[in-house]
């Protein structure tokens, strides 16, 4: 997560259900400001690898 980002409430079941968090992570704030949770690369790897979905050493890289 960056820094600066809103810490919103998780979304309820998530804490069963990875996917309602995954869900979570962009959001729309007051003003139509958009936070996204994994906006870069490195956010989403960090995200995955908190949730053990992939191997500790993965690295997802950018594309356009």
């Amino acid at each position: 997560m960056r820094d600066g980002m809103t810490t919103l409430f998780p979304a309820p079941g998530s804490d069963q259900y990875v996917s309602l968090e995954l869900a979570n992570t962009v959001v729309t704030l007051p003003g139509e400001e958009i936070e996204d949770g994994l906006a870069s690369p490195e956010d989403a790897t960090g995200w995955l690898i908190s949730h053990a979905l992939v191997p500790e050493d993965t690295q997802l890289l950018p594309y356009c």
